[in-house]
């Protein structure tokens, strides 16, 4: 592989102290306040808290601060949950019999209870001052209950595959988590309408759990927050209208507010009087009352006893003759506008929980923005300060090539991507590779083609780790003494635990370590138990060498398909497509086996022997579950790099952040 460095731009006079070294030079009581500030509150998102916070005591404006209630209420839950997770780390999982040690547990359980002191101290006061406290279930929901459904099933749940890769690759918690949502929106919703348990699972549970999907691409979230936006005009205008602007809610048009109501599964519940009376909505007060003791008369308990259905009846008359009698007029404004009664108090829940929603997903894109500016910052910081990164897989392999990338990162306006801040390559990837070509190539910086090399596999072989047995004959020392000859492998098969045997061949024969490395073709189509199987090797026919037997011994990577040979290149003039004389040009790049259009396996490569056009596997190969590869029937393979630090890098970009 290809390194070379740079000179750092960061001269011993513009270092700057980092905390540790501001904390040490602090008193010892300033260091103890601080440690332990810091420790009672770690994990706080002090940003978040700025950002809710911060506005409403500046403007002195102290009793909107129960708007955020449900704030608090979720970082306290929060916390809860963190302990609990402490406690699955150290058992491993649900399922795992791990045992703690007694001060271990003592140590959990006295944390665990300062948590919950605090979430019940902080119920206390919401009660105690008689807040609202209307959505502090629904973040009881989303801090709570689905955070610990996730940690307490963590095993992983595969979808079935198509052309090799999984449909769906998660954990069992995040499906029951989903299947909670699902639940969770459509019993509320059949239930109660578009009331206060719906809205919580849509704006703080489903919706955030799409979001996740697009955490670090910052496009794909504005655009998913401008279309949830959109969709929630209808209802959010409503609502914001109803709270601050009521003035304006008679310019809603009836049939819009009537298409609402169906859409949020809300039905008017203003009684329709005049039907019950039978009497007309233009009725004079002198009919109503007509009729009202003429279907008395007939309804009297005194008349009709006990009959249960009858006297329903006159209650029902009875309540409607005092509501259009005494408070005629409040109940026509009422039953005109049943529609907007129904929907403006529903509409301003939903207004509170978007905005709760909006709220973090504004701090998120923020937050999210902030740390991809920091990942190009520390890139171009680690590029300059000479850290390693594959040059050959970015095609700057040129002294010329290195010089004008050096001086385009040397300017205060050159602009990096980011790295994937996932977690899962620190190291970055195949997207992070091909973004920083893109990049290299808008800033006219020449650059070679990418090198990937494709091609059909020619043979599947096998190394084997070899000793000589107690009393028998030494191995020789010198490589390549054994190539050709015919290898005849018995022993146990660790998979069916039966006693197989087979016969091969010895390609290649390694002999610079104490254990000697045989490899193997055709691979062999059991798996040997290594330590007690034994290696007949037998010299071809007319050569001068003496049969001997070897014990199987211990190798690193253990299993079968660990060593390729590789068939001739196909051209493609849009990568670098021929492979290498380079040894150390493939090292750790990725390992592709394709049936067709369909990924039978991948590992990443160990050794690469120009000499033999052979590929050693860093271990077995990871088959996907579409195939076994095969010789013979047109598999082929696909080499490319897909980490743009080296491996043995200990400081990436991604690990700092």
């Amino acid at each position: 592989r290809v390194s070379k460095s740079f000179p750092s731009r960061t001269s011993p006079q513009e270092e700057t102290m980092d905390p540790e070294q501001i904390l040490a030079s602090l008193p010892p009581w300033a260091q103890r306040g601080i440690m332990s500030f810091q420790y009672y509150t770690r994990g706080t998102n002090w940003y978040r808290m700025a950002f809710m916070f911060l506005p409403a005591i500046i403007r002195g404006d102290l009793a909107s601060m129960t708007l955020y209630l449900p704030f608090m209420f979720g970082y306290f839950l929060g916390r809860t949950v963190k302990q609990w997770a402490e406690l699955f780390n150290l058992k491993e999982n649900i399922w795992c019999n791990n045992k703690v040690g007694r001060e271990v547990y003592i140590s959990w359980t006295y944390k665990m209870m300062r948590e919950l002191v605090l979430v019940i101290v902080f119920l206390g006061v919401c009660k105690y001052f008689n807040t609202d406290t209307r959505f502090l279930g629904n973040f009881f929901l989303s801090s709570f209950m689905v955070p610990l459904i996730k940690i307490c099933l963590p095993h992983k749940c595969r979808g079935p595959l198509r052309k090799g890769f999984r449909l769906w690759d998660t954990t069992w918690g995040e499906v029951v988590v989903h299947i909670f949502i699902f639940l969770g929106l459509s019993i509320s919703w059949k239930v109660q309408g578009m009331d206060q348990l719906f809205l919580g699972f849509l704006f703080l549970l489903a919706i955030p759990q799409m979001q996740e999907r697009f955490w670090l691409k910052l496009d794909q979230q504005g655009y998913i927050i401008c279309g949830i936006l959109v969709l929630c005009l209808p209802f959010s205008s409503l609502g914001i209208c109803s709270r601050f602007f009521p003035s304006y809610l008679e310019y809603f048009p009836k049939p819009y507010l009537a298409t609402l109501c169906m859409l949020a599964n809300a039905t008017p519940r203003v009684k329709d009087y005049y039907s019950v009376l039978g009497v007309s909505p233009d009725s004079d007060a002198k009919t109503i009352k007509r009729v009202f003791r003429e279907l008395s008369i007939t309804l009297h308990p005194d008349k009709v006893g006990d009959d249960p259905i009858l006297l329903e009846k006159f209650h029902a008359i009875r309540e409607a003759s005092d509501a259009l009698t005494k408070g005629r007029a409040a109940y026509d404004a009422a039953i005109e506008n049943q529609e907007l009664n129904e929907m403006a108090p529903r509409c301003e829940a939903f207004m509170i929980m978007m905005y709760f929603w909006l709220l973090h997903a504004l701090i998120d894109y923020v937050q999210i923005d902030d740390n991809i500016a920091n990942t190009k910052k520390e890139l171009r910081k680690y590029i300059l300060a000479g850290r390693n990164l594959d040059f050959r897989a970015l095609g700057l392999l040129a002294d010329e090539q290195l010089a004008a990338m050096k001086e385009w990162l040397q300017k205060d306006t050159a602009e990096l991507p980011s790295l994937q801040l996932n977690g899962i390559s620190p190291h970055g990837s195949k997207d992070d590779i091909l973004a920083l070509r893109e990049v290299l190539q808008q800033e006219k910086i020449e650059i070679d083609p990418y090198p990937q090399v494709e091609g059909p596999i020619e043979g599947l072989q096998q190394q084997l780790c070899i000793k000589p047995i107690e009393n028998g004959a030494a191995l020789s020392a010198e490589d390549g003494a054994y190539e050709g000859w015919t290898a005849t492998v018995e022993g146990i098969d660790i998979a069916t635990n039966k006693f197989e045997r087979a016969t091969t061949t010895v390609v290649r024969y390694e002999a610079q370590w104490e254990q000697r490395v045989v490899t193997l073709w055709p691979e062999l189509p059991w798996e040997p138990e290594m330590g007690t199987s034994k290696i007949t090797l037998s010299p071809p026919s007319g050569s001068a060498g003496e049969k001997l037997v070897a014990s199987v011994s211990f190798h690193v990577y253990y299993a079968r398909l660990q060593v390729i040979k590789l068939g001739e290149e196909k051209e493609n003039k849009a990568f670098n497509w021929k492979l290498a004389d380079d040894v150390s040009a493939y090292q750790n790049y990725k390992f592709e086996v394709w049936g067709g259009d369909t990924l039978l396996g991948f590992q990443r490569v160990h050794h690469y022997l120009p000499e033999h056009r052979t590929v050693i596997l860093r271990g077995p190969l990871v088959v996907t579950g579409e195939g076994r590869p095969a010789e013979g029937a047109g598999h082929e393979y696909r080499l490319f790099p897909d980490q743009l630090i080296f491996p043995q890098e200990t400081h990436s970009p991604l690990q700092l952040l």
